[in-house]
């Protein structure tokens, strides 16, 4: 995750994802939630970035979007 901002008010409910017991091949959906901890709505958007075009491991169902103060 990165941003821009002057102060860090928006994170991820999640330090860390954790496909370790995956197997090759199968499937499993983990949730990453934004926190807004400031006073105001917050703007974001999620930019998949892909190296060499191939590898599509990754699907986001939200893309971006308008956080309320103090929601998630």
């Amino acid at each position: 995750m990165s941003g821009i901002g002057k102060f860090p008010f928006v994170n991820l409910s999640n330090e860390k994802l954790d496909f370790e017991t995956l197997t090759v091949g199968k499937e499993t959906v983990k949730t990453v939630e934004l926190r807004n901890f400031s006073l105001v709505k917050a703007a974001f958007s999620i930019e998949e970035i892909n190296d060499d075009g191939k590898d599509k491991a990754f699907t986001l169902s939200i893309k971006g979007g308008i956080i309320k103060p103090g929601g998630s």
